[in-house]
């Protein structure tokens, strides 16, 4: 075996070649490290919309199941609605991720579903109707609530009108009765001499008018009495009179500290939620299609009339439906009221009768005042027939024309008895359709505000959530996270003092329930 001959080369490197490669190793692992840090700048965004994501993703399940609306309960089951609890949350999804570690997060802004008036909700439901809504459905609601708003409703003081015609029937009755007894007492006298006594020219004067005036005409029966009617309209109940023997809801709920009632909390967005008519069509199609009301009962919930509720107000489904009533029989009468002020037969049977009731001895203005009055008490029984058809699920024409007409001067009594009711009209409108219109004309509080209280309740009969609010419901944020990296190749880099500023990092972040529908 051959020996095995080993050479040995020495070298050398300058001091300068050193310096070289030293500079050439610091310069390419600067750039690895750069490359690294700005990796981990746009990691640190990412986290921060990723947490943002996190929190969102724990939305109320009950207000989405039910209702269709997000928002993400910054109490987390308890009225304590500090956005602390929500900023604990996300730093725990934060973690970490990627050699950095998140070491704060700050939400800077966020929004609640009843700020601005509740508008966000609103936009919401207005969003998860638009998902849904049959097409033209909204668009046709839209017309019908404008049309009814614009209209110039005054307040018709029925009671006012009946009064003052009750008042001219009676004093024409005494002043009758009055002329009756002086042409008795004078009606024998064969002369009046009026030279010879001035008062014997006075009767002379009450004995002509007494001859002038016509007879009195056949008087009408008291059930058909248009005063009389109003009288026992007056003494029985509202309720009773147009729904009769129908079983009405006798549910009542507590309204203190409720979102309508109480101080809501406020978020601190700058973002401003507007809403257009269209907004406010899809946000009513969506009310009918999620609560209950006359007629329709979805769901047991605590009231059985919730639109009814949304309109009145009132904690009690009685007092809700009554106060919607109230509110029919106000636009149905000023609409029956244009129909028979245009119909010349209408107002001839209502002259004829103001005749017969003021009697033969009434003066014009009397007359007048007794006219007024039997229009106002014909057109209000029209409305009554109105609202049981309404109730009973028929449609009734907004403006009537003489062959929809249901009552009749001549039998106003037995136009209300038992369960007489308004002609169906195809193109009328429906309860259903009133509705609508009376909660477009409520205030922008009461619109969002009261579907809340009864959503809130809902959500605080469950167990567990009893403490629930919506004023903690939040629908958008903005955060920054304070973010920590770690080094690699710092080492290699002569940045001094730097190197643990350029491992700190602040990202933004945001998130909005409203986009995310749009």
């Amino acid at each position: 075996m051959k020996n095995m001959i080993s050479y040995r080369t020495e070298g050398s490197i300058t001091v300068m070649m050193s310096m070289i490669l030293l500079m050439l190793m610091s310069l390419f692992f600067s750039m690895v490290e750069g490359i690294r840090l700005f990796d981990y700048h746009m990691q640190a965004k990412m986290i921060a919309s990723k947490i943002c994501a996190d929190a969102f993703s724990e939305y109320d399940v009950y207000l989405w199941n039910n209702y269709g609306v997000l928002g993400l309960d910054g109490g987390y089951g308890s009225s304590d609605g500090d956005v602390s609890k929500v900023e604990s949350r996300m730093l725990e999804f934060a973690g970490k991720v990627k050699n950095q570690e998140v070491s704060g997060v700050n939400i800077t802004e966020y929004g609640l579903l009843t700020d601005n008036k509740g508008k966000p909700f609103i936009k919401e439901c207005a969003l998860a109707a638009e998902a849904i809504a049959i097409e033209g459905a909204a668009a046709k609601i839209r017309d019908e609530v404008v049309a009814i708003d614009g209209m110039a409703v005054e307040d018709l003081d029925i009671d006012s009108a009946v009064d003052q015609g009750s008042k001219a029937i009676e004093e024409s009755k005494k002043k009758a009765e009055e002329l009756n007894k002086q042409k008795l007492e004078y009606g024998n006298e064969q002369t009046i001499v009026g030279d010879n006594n001035s008062s014997q020219g006075d009767k002379g004067e009450i004995l002509e008018t007494a001859a002038e005036m016509p007879q009195a005409s056949e008087p009408v029966s008291r059930e058909n009495n248009p005063f009389e009617i109003y009288k026992k309209y007056k003494d029985s109940g509202l309720l009773g009179l147009v729904i009769g023997d129908s079983e009405i809801s006798q549910k009542v709920m507590t309204k203190e500290g409720l979102v309508s009632k109480r101080e809501l909390r406020q978020g601190n967005t700058s973002e401003v939620v507007e809403t257009n008519i269209m907004d406010e069509a899809l946000y009513l199609w969506y009310l009918g299609e999620k609560c209950n009301r006359y007629g329709d009962i979805k769901s047991d919930r605590c009231l059985d009339y919730e639109m009814e509720y949304i309109v009145s107000g009132k904690a009690s489904d009685k007092e809700n439906l009554e106060g919607v009533v109230w509110r029919l029989l106000g636009i149905r009468e000023v609409c029956n009221l244009a129909t028979i002020m245009s119909n010349s037969k209408m107002m001839e049977e209502a002259s004829i009768m103001a005749v017969t009731l003021a009697g033969a001895t009434a003066m014009p203005p009397v007359i007048e005042a007794v006219k007024i009055a039997i229009i106002l008490i014909w057109a209000l029984v029209e409305s009554v027939l109105d609202v049981r058809a309404l109730l009973k699920g028929d449609k009734v024409a907004f403006i009537k024309t003489e062959s929809q007409w249901e009552s009749s001067l001549s039998n106003l009594g037995a136009a209300v008895s038992g369960n007489s009711k308004a002609k169906s009209a195809d193109n009328g409108m429906s309860y259903k359709q009133y509705l609508y219109a009376f909660i477009f004309m409520n205030s922008e509080e009461n619109k969002a505000y009261r579907p809340m209280d009864l959503i809130e309740l809902g959500i605080n009969s469950r167990e567990g959530y009893e403490g629930v609010r919506m004023d903690n419901m939040i629908y958008k944020m903005n955060i920054e996270i304070n973010s920590v990296g770690n080094p690699m190749f710092a080492s290699f880099m002569t940045l001094g003092n730097l190197e643990n500023d350029l491992y700190k990092s602040k990202a933004a972040g945001d998130i909005s329930y409203i986009t995310a529908m749009i």
